[in-house]
């Protein structure tokens, strides 16, 4: 099976091919994706993440306090100064309020992890990318896990080209608490597994290469040291130590450059299922 999403900058086209992967993960999360795709009023909601620049970054922090400022929150920002310690607390704060609308609880999330994103940016290398599209098919559809044999199928790395299932929680996993070295998340309990699928998926356009072992065992002696499980948390279960629910890989014998499509092609304008699709992989159309 062939997932198929076209791209646009309002005057050429180009199409990104993913073989799915033929799993029960990706035949639950097909289901969903059908309900969506039967509409034909349904819509794309699409972040590119690309290198975050100085003004992205001000665009962030405006929109984010202006939102709370609707929401009658006030809360003075240093763009200079904000550090891990200071996100986690408007994590905190997102699991004080009361949403009256689910939309503003989606959009407060989207634009906290744009900033713990911006956190983790500042400790790297200049220079270095963040290049992945989220997408999200509207309506958005959930479904729990019927059980914890959908863990099996997550994955403990990502490569350029995979295509994975979002996070569909509004907080961080333990993974994620461990690469930002976050324990107040867990003492505090705002610690979330993911435990649903969702209409939300991710394309990956880099790699997080690292050995398998040593990733492991750096994991373990964390939740070791940090003594996650006097907190309720059973790190060694399959559910804590699931990282990717990968659906699917990019066809990669495309006919262009990818940095250079998903920079100048912001726009997603369709998607669907094909299952076998072979002259169209990584062709331009509409030019």
């Amino acid at each position: 099976m062939i997932l198929c999403v076209k791209l646009s900058n309002g005057v050429c086209e180009r199409v990104l091919n993913y073989q799915l992967y033929n799993n029960q993960l990706v035949v639950e999360w097909l289901q969903l994706f059908a309900q969506v795709t039967k509409h034909k009023n349904f819509s794309l909601k699409v972040d590119f993440h690309c290198q975050q620049s100085v003004d992205k970054i001000n665009l962030i922090f405006s929109q984010f306090k202006e939102f709370l400022h609707t929401l009658n929150i006030d809360i003075q920002f240093d763009m200079l100064n904000i550090n891990k310690m200071y996100v986690n607390n408007l994590f905190r704060l997102g699991n004080a309020i009361d949403f009256k609308n689910p939309k503003d609880k989606i959009y407060f999330y989207d634009l906290l992890y744009q900033l713990d994103d911006y956190v983790v940016i500042k400790r790297k290398k200049v220079g270095e990318r963040y290049d992945y599209v989220v997408v999200n098919l509207m309506p958005i559809m959930r479904k729990t896990f019927v059980d914890e044999q959908f863990y099996e199928y997550f994955q403990d790395y990502i490569e350029f080209g995979d295509l994975c299932m979002a996070f569909g929680e509004t907080s961080k996993n333990l993974y994620q608490c461990y690469t930002r070295n976050d324990i107040e998340s867990i003492q505090n309990g705002t610690l979330r597994v993911q435990t649903e699928f969702t209409t939300q998926f991710v394309m990956h356009f880099r790699s997080v290469k690292m050995n398998k072992k040593i990733m492991n065992r750096r994991f373990l002696k964390w939740c070791e040291k940090n003594k996650v499980d006097q907190y309720g948390v059973d790190y060694l279960s399959l559910k804590h130590q699931a990282k990717w629910g990968k659906l699917g890989k990019l066809i990669q014998d495309y006919a262009f450059d990818i940095y250079e499509t998903i920079e100048n092609y912001q726009n997603i304008v369709d998607i669907w299922l094909e299952n076998d699709r072979k002259n169209e992989k990584g062709r331009k159309t509409g030019c």
